[in-house]
């Protein structure tokens, strides 16, 4: 038998450590990752009201994720996007980051019996 070894581009390899690290918020209450197909956008989605939403989304010129965030603009609403992204990961060090302050997010929201 031979070793079949299959080439991914940079894009690929800097794509699948991000998703690799954001995957790991599923394992926190009430919270989604979605992903297309390519990877070139992933959510994360979460039930709780005051808690934002957050969308990645690959920029095939400067090679990282912008990343867009949801929020409540008033009581009772739904989230609404922003029109601005907050920040850019290009690394699966820098998505751990995220991770960190997501959990953090998460753990000291406002609405925690909600």
């Amino acid at each position: 038998m031979s070793n079949v070894t299959i080439a991914r581009s940079l894009d690929d390899r800097i794509k699948n450590n991000v998703f690799r690290a954001i995957k790991n918020l599923e394992n926190l209450p009430r919270t989604i990752v979605v992903k297309d197909n390519d990877l070139g956008r992933i959510s994360i989605v979460s039930d709780y009201q005051y808690l934002p939403d957050f969308k990645l989304v690959w920029c095939n010129i400067m090679k990282h994720f912008r990343v867009y965030i949801f929020i409540v603009k008033e009581e009772g609403t739904a989230k609404q996007y922003t029109g601005y992204p907050i920040m850019n990961i290009s690394t699966g060090l820098i998505a751990s980051s995220f991770v960190i302050i997501y959990h953090f997010l998460h753990r000291y929201r406002s609405n925690v019996k909600g």
